[in-house]
Order: C-alpha cells, then structure tokens, then sequence
C-alpha cells in the first residue's frame, strides 16, 4: 500500500503539520511513502531533504515559476494529481489547513471520490479504514472509501513517533499549472506576547470563567509563561472579552493535542473538552469538586486558582523551570 502525502509550505520552509504525517504514513504501510509539494524551483531541494529527514522514501516536487507561487490551491492539486498518476497510491493523506482542505476535495473530484474528512485514527491495510469522533466525542464513526484511492483530511491531534530518515528518491513531475485565483499581497502576524502559538503547541494553559475577571487573567499569563506554554481560552472566557478569540479551544475553536494541558477554572463543558481530550497529561485546577473537567483530568487540584496559582509559579521560578 504506496501513500501520498501533501506537504504544504510557508515560505521557504515545510509546515511542521503536514511533515508530521510522514511518520504517520510510514506506521500505516510497509509500502511506499511519497512526499509531494509544489514550491519555486530554488525551494525544491530544500524541501525535499526536510521531506526526506521526516521519512518519505520519494519526494515529488512540482516546480513553480514565480508567476505561479502565486496562484492559491491550484499547483498542490496538480501536484497531487499528476504523483497519483504516477506512484497509483492506495492513500492520500492531507492536513487538515485551509489549503490542505481544498486541494483534497479538488484531488476527490479528479479521483472521483469523496475525502474523509478530520480522521483522528487511521488503520492501516485492507482495506484502509478512516475514524473521527463525533456528537461530541460519544460515538466513534469508521469510513472505507469505495475508489482504489482513499484522500483522508487528517486531524493534527493524530501523531506517530519520528522515524528515521527515508530514501528521498525523487520523482520528476512537471504538471500543467492551470492560471487560477491569484495572492496579491501575503501578511503574517506574529503573537506579540512572543508565546507559542495554540495549535501545535507542545504545552497549554487555559482558563476558563473560574477564572474571576479580566484583571485575573494575567494568572493563566504567568503560568504559561513560566512554562513556555501557549494560552487557551474557553469560549465563555472568550465571549467576556477577556482573551482574542485564536485563543478559543474547542468545537467552535481550535482542537489541540499538546503534550500537557493545564486548565484552570474551567467546568469542563463538552463543548471545550471536545478540544482538548487527545492531550497527553490533562491537569485540570477548579475548586468545585464536582467540576466535569475532573472526569478527564489525569491529574485534578482541587483548589482557588486565585491561591494557587502564584504558589505554583513562585515555587517554577526558585527551580529555574
């Protein structure tokens, strides 16, 4: 079972996210793993080492003139497409961005198939089977596609441990770039807060209304600080104002899979939960025993945050943390 993986890129560099289902492919088949990217020219050999360092046995990149990096989905597409002629794989895999996203469903149209959309487990073999959570995280639902291809949007909470290098063969495509909608002017923020951002994040700290107020939100600022975390947000605290909306875990925010998860006077709605769940090692801070985010924690302190949380940052300070 040979797999295709979309890399995206931002700027001269591999997404972290789509290096990340490398690995991924490598532990769902013993067959080939094929990288696949449409970057300028100078790019291509840079991107394929990075493809090849994360695992992929090939790497297909199409070429792109200047003109071209320009134009939004259309050259992943034609990438994908014209690898899927080439290597007939079993699998495509893509992250689940907004770019990732579309180029899948214009790849399902050229394949005559539909995507399976923000798988969270994959199985392997045959046949190829997708999973996801669903109605907030009570039933679990499994897809097989009916085409020779499966295209499987997946869900950045699903990881595999790093593997060793690949072989890094490259494979020569030079698609037709049809002229598409056109980016005129690209702008990239940066947090000003210089913290990680959410997704992707390794550590978390989220607050919740248990929190109190605005003014006492800067105790899940200096808490995340402490530990190099990002912050998270319910969305309550976010409907209060007290924190941006990027900050929003959950449904109808961002689902993360951090290695530590820190929530503080959260209640532990489905709603938030539903957001945060594949996490590692879940800590949930609430003085109401009966708190629902109890149920998921790993670990629970039953205590005021107000009272807490300084003892906690003085006592990481005196151990340099």
């Amino acid at each position: 079972m040979s797999v295709l993986v979309l890399i995206e890129s931002v700027g001269s560099s591999a997404t972290p996210e789509s290096l990340a289902l490398l690995p991924l492919a490598r532990s769902l088949s013993s067959g080939k793993v094929v990288a696949v990217a449409a970057v300028p020219e100078a790019e291509a050999d840079a991107l394929a080492e990075a493809a090849t360092a994360a695992g992929a046995d090939a790497v297909a990149v199409a070429p792109l003139a200047d003109d071209e990096d320009s134009f939004l989905v259309t050259p992943l597409v034609e990438a994908l497409a014209a690898a899927a002629d080439e290597v007939g794989p079993s699998v495509v895999l893509a992250p689940a961005s907004a770019d990732g996203r579309e180029a899948a469903a214009r790849l399902g149209v050229r394949l005559g198939t539909s995507p399976l959309w923000d798988a969270d487990r994959l199985t392997g073999g045959e046949p190829f089977v997708a999973g996801k959570e669903v109605l907030w995280a009570q039933w679990v639902i499994e897809a097989t596609s009916a085409r020779p291809t499966s295209v499987v949007v997946v869900n950045p909470s699903v990881t595999a441990d790093p593997v060793g290098p690949g072989e890094g063969r490259r494979i020569e495509i030079a698609p037709p770039i049809a002229v598409g909608a056109t980016i005129h002017e690209t702008t990239v923020s940066e947090p000003e807060d210089g913290r990680p951002a959410l997704p992707g994040a390794a550590v978390v700290v989220a607050g919740g209304l248990g929190v109190g107020s605005a003014d006492d939100w800067v105790l899940v600022e200096e808490l995340a600080d402490a530990l190099g975390a990002a912050v998270g947000a319910t969305r309550s605290a976010v409907d209060e104002g007290w924190v941006p909306f990027p900050a929003q875990i959950g449904m109808t925010g961002e689902v993360i899979a951090p290695r530590v998860y820190i929530g503080m006077g959260i209640s532990g709605a489905i709603q938030h939960t539903s957001g945060m769940q594949r996490s590692g090692l879940k800590i949930a801070v609430n003085e109401d025993e009966d708190a629902t985010i109890f149920e998921v924690a790993d670990l629970g302190v039953l205590a005021d945050v107000h009272e807490f949380v300084p003892a906690l940052v003085e006592a990481l300070k005196a151990r340099g943390a």
